[in-house]
């Protein structure tokens, strides 16, 4: 679950310096959606808490 969770930080941070020296709209788009499966792909891949 760690190695998930930095690679999720990791991809937060890209997507972050994408949106940060993005000049036009596009970038800004893209940089969304790469946060957003990076995001639903760490919540698939969370332990359910009955696995706990």
């Amino acid at each position: 679950m760690f190695s998930h969770t930095y690679a999720f930080l990791i991809i937060c941070l890209v997507s972050g310096c994408i949106a940060y020296k993005a000049t036009n709209p596009t970038s800004l788009l893209i940089a969304r959606i790469i946060f957003s499966v990076s995001l639903i792909a760490l919540l698939a891949h969370a332990p359910h808490p009955e696995d706990l």
